[in-house]
């Protein structure tokens, strides 16, 4: 894969100039490389709501405040807004395969 000079590639992932300069490119990197990442599903259908998030190590840290999950299938209207989550309670809800069912 050929980047742009504009972009960089950080853990395996493209990031723009711009955005890598504001990352702990160390801790992108650690993160992709031992896969302490989870998948987010929906509870009701069960498919992909093609997010993940990448676990920092502290169970009390805030995680995602304020983002809005929409599924993204057709017949599921399901749309979830994550307020005062800590990493500790998606840990809780994840199962050992890396899905966090919402």
């Amino acid at each position: 894969m050929v980047m742009n000079s504009v972009e960089e590639k950080i853990g395996g992932v493209p990031v723009s100039k711009g955005h890598a300069e504001g990352v702990n490119k160390q801790y992108v990197t650690e993160c992709y490389s031992e896969y302490k990442k989870i998948d987010f599903y929906c509870k009701n259908c069960k498919k992909s709501m093609r997010m993940s998030y990448c676990l920092c190590g502290d169970d009390n840290a805030p995680a995602m405040n304020g983002i809005i999950l929409k599924c993204h299938t057709h017949k599921c209207t399901r749309v979830i807004t994550l307020k005062r989550f800590t990493e500790g309670q998606i840990k809780k809800k994840t199962e050992p395969s890396g899905k966090c069912y919402l």
